[in-house]
């Protein structure tokens, strides 16, 4: 049937261009110039349409290709029937080439679709601190393919759109501060207040936010020494160095207010020998005489 459909349409246009004049192809040409002005202007519109709704680079340059290629195949498809070229054979051969076409890049078109979805529910923006499938790192690029992460380590991690689409996102940046929980230790002997307000003090000097302001909890009673948690609150851009710098003030402060911070250890108590009896002198032996 493909063959026969090619065959009829390739009969058609030698048939076209062989009685093709000058009168034919005047209107054919202006039809192509106005189709494309027409197009570069509703690109125009196009664009400032999305300026309005503020939506991502990524996705609006998508949708402007898109429609910019339909249009430009409606304005020559139009051309073509100016002629008197018959189009729905052509019509025909395009729809069964895209076809081909989608099955051969099947892959590609799931990324394209989960780019879309990405790019239009917004779980994260360029410039998130977020974890996808496992990969952390700052979102640097949203295209119509892959993600872009940068990690902690300046690696590049390029995460297909499919992927990220399917997978559980965790954006650190969204809500504009995040938590820190930190476990510490001491001894028994230290007071329980004590001890809770040398850790306060230290998530303060340490650059923790006042609001929400930072708590310290007694969260278990080991078997050497009393654990807290110490919770506070950072912006999300500093995350890492209010934690190292919480993390060296606890030391500092223990240290001011007198508080021991144990550490996993044995005691063990040696009980002195016992004495030995103490002798009340010699013996008196009594010595039977024999009969």
């Amino acid at each position: 049937m493909q063959t026969a459909v090619d065959q009829v349409n390739v009969s058609e246009l030698k048939k076209t261009f062989s009685t093709l004049t000058l009168e034919k192809a005047i209107p054919a040409l202006v039809v192509l110039a106005v189709g494309i002005v027409a197009v570069f202007l509703l690109c125009r519109l196009f664009d400032r349409l999305m300026k309005r709704t503020q939506l991502e680079k990524s996705l609006s340059g998508f949708l402007r290709s898109l429609i910019r290629i339909l249009l430009y195949l409606i304005v020559i498809l139009v051309a073509l029937g100016t002629l008197g070229l018959n189009v729905s054979s052509l019509i025909a051969i395009l729809s069964v080439a895209s076809l081909a076409i989608t099955l051969a890049v099947q892959g590609t078109l799931s990324n394209i679709a989960g780019g879309i979805q990405v790019l239009t529910a917004h779980p994260f923006r360029v410039g998130d601190y977020v974890e996808i499938g496992g990969v952390e790192g700052t979102v640097r690029e949203i295209g119509m393919i892959y993600t872009r992460l940068i990690t902690l380590d300046n690696k590049a991690v390029y995460l297909p759109n499919s992927d990220v689409a399917s997978s559980r996102v965790s954006n650190y940046t969204a809500e504009g501060k995040r938590r820190i929980d930190l476990p510490f230790t001491a001894s028994y002997d230290c007071p329980t207040d004590e001890v809770r307000t040398a850790l306060v003090r230290a998530a303060l000097h340490g650059g923790s936010l006042t609001d929400p302001a930072p708590a310290a909890f007694v969260r278990a009673y080991d078997d050497s020494a009393i654990r807290y948690e110490l919770q506070f609150w950072c912006e999300p851009k500093n995350y890492w160095p209010t934690y190292f710098s919480v993390t060296a003030a606890v030391r500092d402060e223990f240290s001011k207010a007198g508080l021991i911070m144990t550490y996993p250890h044995v005691n063990v108590h040696f009980d002195p020998p016992p004495e030995p009896p103490k002798s009340s002198g010699p013996a008196d032996y009594q010595i039977s005489p024999m009969n």
